[in-house]
């Protein structure tokens, strides 16, 4: 429980499925917009990202509870008012095609792709968010936004 909400991260959740949940996760952003952990630096700016959680943790004779994340890049691509479209990080995954324009390498098999995952503090963590695959093989993700959003998304949407 991290200030009060309630947060999953099981692989075997109730001796059946893993369940892991998806949070924004509040990055600070450097003059080239690449992320840095929140509370490791101070900045003036930050970006929230989504990540799926994987597991928490905290050493002992330390209080701070951590966390490993298997986050999305730092860029994303609005597809409409309701969603955002994202790419997770994955080892030898570059952004450049998602950048480009090139959604889908149908050479990309996330099986055989090693998930890039870091370790960050909790309260990095700013809320939770809803992640939908693009595709079952896809590194692509859809964050949709929050329903309570969706009135200003459609009047600020040129």
């Amino acid at each position: 429980m991290i200030d009060g909400d309630l947060y999953q991260a099981n692989r075997n959740y109730r001796n059946s499925d893993p369940w892991y949940d998806n949070v924004n996760v509040e990055w600070a952003t450097d003059t080239k917009n690449s992320k840095l952990d929140m509370h490791q630096e101070d900045s003036i700016e930050s970006q929230l990202v989504p990540a799926q959680l994987c597991l928490f943790f905290k050493f002992k004779l330390d209080d701070t509870m951590y966390c490993v994340i298997h986050s999305c890049h730092y860029k994303s691509k609005d597809i409409s008012v309701l969603g955002t479209m994202w790419i997770k990080e994955y080892k030898d995954k570059t952004l450049s095609s998602f950048l480009s324009g090139k959604l889908i390498d149908d050479t990309d098999h996330l099986n055989a792709m090693q998930p890039y995952l870091r370790i960050i503090k909790c309260k990095a963590i700013y809320s939770q968010c809803m992640l939908i695959p693009y595709q079952a093989t896809s590194c692509i993700v859809i964050k949709l936004n929050h329903p309570t959003d969706w009135p200003e998304e459609f009047f600020a949407f040129p």
